[in-house]
């Protein structure tokens, strides 16, 4: 089950290079960057059903409300960084959608990480 994340991690990283790239040449949010960002989303909405499902069929020592909040917190930042980003006509209208998809990454990550120390225990 939570193989699923790898997926939407490397997604993010390769976005968040992409929108870099649109940050470092003065761009603004292309249709393309759009797309994957709603893609992402996607992706994201999926993790949400999916971990939590995962969650309530299973016998590890997780901190269900932390582990939700992660997981919500990674479908709405997206969102978020995205609509931030396109009302900002500037150059960093682009490097607000970056760093919100390395928030992504992150949060991706400390999900695993607390399915994973949920097992140890």
């Amino acid at each position: 089950m939570i193989e699923l994340v790898y997926v939407p991690i490397l997604a993010a990283l390769l976005l968040a290079g992409f929108s870099g790239y649109h940050t470092w040449r003065q761009l603004p949010v292309s249709w393309l960057l759009l797309g994957g960002l709603a893609v992402l989303e996607l992706m994201m909405i999926i993790q949400l059903m999916a971990c939590a499902i995962g969650l309530a069929n299973s016998d590890r020592a997780i901190d269900g409300l932390i582990f939700v909040g992660y997981l919500i917190g990674c479908v709405i930042v997206l969102p978020i960084a995205t609509l931030w980003g396109l009302s900002d006509k500037s150059r960093w209208g682009t490097g607000v959608i970056t760093i919100g998809l390395l928030t992504v990454t992150i949060l991706c990550l400390r999900v695993m990480s607390i399915w994973v120390e949920g097992g140890a225990a």
